[in-house]
């Protein structure tokens, strides 16, 4: 099939599922081949509201030969609103995910480890990006590790009820779990905090029993951020070092003085489900430590981000 009329558009997550709430996201896929039109696209359904991925076809096609589960996601639960020549359809349809999604578990493990910048006494409820990394690390790891035991299930509440089960949470430890979701939501859209009990220590060990042979510790504070094996993992350690420096987010005009601005955006832009790093390479930025020297150069950071 000619890759150059390739446009289709598809609706997945809680809308498709039929359970949103007050907390969801309206998720749609748009691959399109003409870059343009991509832009176009995504623009007009982000206008009404929607959270939009966006593909290229050669683009979509690497997630696909690589089993990817986002595309499982939209197998099994996907809903399509337009497909040219059924490109989307057919795909769909053929793919099959792989035998074992261990290492992609393993991996989500490094999206709490942000966490460790933070001190075991803080309140969650004052500590919103704790909870937020925490949500991310717990439902991608949750995805992965049900996806392993044959169960492919995409829905926050189910997998927290499955990884209660396995890791014999107690009801407090569910509750508190749960409400991660509602934390993430209240960090990104700078809501209040969050009415949810709960310490950052009381967070670390719940994923200690959460996450095999990894138990969460507590870093100095003068702990540079770290190179956590994806692009996405260590962006949030930057977000991480930032905010537990300051007590709290960065202004504007601080990000803005010490050169940080294109790093936040990426950041603030959580396609944690895709990013990837080409080459886990060190190239010399400008990394802030606001409290500190803000503009010491260090060794980090990440080379090229694939989009």
């Amino acid at each position: 099939m000619n890759s150059a009329i390739v446009e289709s558009i598809c609706i997945f997550g809680s809308v498709a599922r039929a359970t949103v709430d007050e907390l969801s996201d309206k998720d749609v896929l748009i691959v399109a081949s003409d870059p343009a039109r991509r832009i176009d696209l995504a623009t007009s359904w982000q206008c009404l509201g929607w959270s939009v991925s966006t593909y290229s076809p050669k683009r979509f096609d690497a997630i696909y030969q690589a089993g990817s589960l986002f595309v499982q996601h939209l197998k099994l639960e996907g809903q399509m609103v337009s497909d040219t020549g059924g490109w989307l359809t057919q795909r769909l349809h053929r793919y099959r995910p792989k035998r074992t999604y261990k290492p992609e578990a393993q991996n989500s493990v490094s999206l709490a480890l942000p966490i460790e910048r933070f001190a075991d006494d803080q309140p969650l409820k004052a500590n919103l990006l704790a909870a937020d990394l925490a949500y991310v690390s717990v439902r991608n790891f949750g995805v992965c590790e049900l996806a392993d035991r044959g169960d492919y299930t995409f829905e926050y509440d189910h997998i927290v009820d499955a990884l209660s089960d396995i890791s014999s949470l107690s009801r407090y430890e569910t509750k508190l779990v749960r409400s991660l979701r509602l934390g993430k939501s209240n960090y990104r859209s700078h809501s209040q905090p969050a009415n949810f009990d709960g310490s950052v220590g009381d967070l670390k060990d719940i994923l200690g029993k959460i996450f095999p042979d990894r138990r969460l510790g507590t870093l100095p504070g003068e702990a540079r951020p770290r190179c956590l094996g994806t692009g996405y993992s260590s962006l949030r350690d930057i977000e991480a070092t930032i905010v537990s420096r300051l007590g709290r987010l960065p202004t504007i005009r601080e990000i803005e003085s010490d050169g940080l601005m294109s790093v936040w955006k990426l950041i603030q832009r959580p396609s944690h489900y895709t990013w990837s790093i080409r080459q886990l390479g060190f190239s010399n930025h400008f990394l802030p430590t606001f409290g500190g020297n803000l503009s010491e150069k260090s060794n980090f950071l990440t080379k090229e981000l694939l989009f």
